[in-house]
């Protein structure tokens, strides 16, 4: 990353959660409450949560992950699409001198890859996909640990030595799955964000990155448009096909990686010319971006 003159650093979810959770007011996050559904009038929407409870407001923001209730309750359901790998990964308290202090590792052979990254105070995260035409979860925790082992076997340091140094309650297992991106963002006073939308699959690490980029733009938006509705048509437009080029280069980028059997084809009847720009022409789109200039370029032309 030293030509965009930043440097790649990992951040554990838990951790960034912590951060922005501190610069709110202590009250303003409620846990426990799973959506199940809303109804909106001309000037309000309701929300409604298991177990009776209510919420009115102006505006909901629906940014509930790839499993989104907000979704499903105004667009329909689509169920997400399975990636054909499963992903394992693991935050452990273990430094090795070949994963020196903010660095990264990226290992890549056919239909399997590893991620290894210094996280700082001596910690690593480690996370490893492999090509699975179906779904099969382990049946326990020591089960998950023995499959990961025998997925790396053979591979050189500090592959193995870091998962064995792993505990088996540590790892999680995951089955990857991906949405198609939705054209339309909105229902009158719903909007969507981040996964809710355009869940990635996460082969390129831009899932999280597109999902803070939603929110400054809609923040942007909401704060210098005279009306919510003008805030939401701004945001869907600026956001759509940014998002549709990014999500379409990680899905490729993930069946690239871990289908033996992958087919441009496949991709280009549902992401058409978002595939085609070479590897040095996306990053440089990708990283060159300046949210600020697109949601005011956004706003002037309405």
């Amino acid at each position: 990353m030293a030509q965009y003159g930043q440097p790649l650093l990992m951040v554990p979810w838990f951790e960034l959660q912590e951060t922005l959770a501190s610069l709110l007011p202590p009250d303003s996050i409620h846990l426990n409450h799973q959506c199940i559904g809303f109804t909106e009038n001309s000037d309000r929407v309701t929300v409604n949560f298991e177990g009776g409870k209510t919420v009115d407001a102006e505006l909901l923001i629906g940014a509930d992950g790839i499993k989104s209730s907000v979704r499903q309750a105004s667009m329909g359901e689509e169920l997400p699409r399975y990636g054909k790998r499963m992903l394992w990964v693991a935050f452990v308290k273990y430094s090795h001198e070949m994963v020196p202090a903010n660095t990264t590792i990226a290992i890549t052979v056919p239909g399997k890859s590893i991620l290894l990254g210094d996280i700082g105070n001596n910690r690593l995260y480690w996370g490893i996909g492999v090509f699975s035409q179906d779904i099969f979860l382990s049946q326990s925790s020591s089960e998950v640990k023995a499959r990961v082992l025998t997925e790396v076997a053979g591979w050189a340091p500090p592959v193995p030595e870091v998962i064995e140094a792993t505990p088996d309650e540590a790892i999680v297992e995951l089955p990857i799955h991906y949405r198609l991106p939705l054209s339309n963002w909105r229902k009158e006073r719903v909007i969507l964000l981040g996964d809710a939308v355009h869940a990635m699959g996460g082969a390129i690490g831009q899932g999280a990155n597109t999902t803070f980029e939603d929110a400054w733009e809609l923040s942007y938006c909401l704060s210098h448009a005279d009306s919510l509705e003008t805030a939401l048509n701004n945001y869907e437009r600026s956001r759509r096909e940014r998002v549709h080029v990014i999500h379409a280069r990680s899905v490729l980028a993930g069946y690239r990686i871990y289908n033996p059997q992958f087919s441009l084809q496949d991709l280009e009847k549902n992401f058409g010319d978002f595939v085609e720009a070479s590897a040095d022409e996306f990053n440089e789109w990708l990283y060159s971006y300046e949210p600020e200039a697109i949601a005011q370029t956004i706003a002037s032309s309405r």
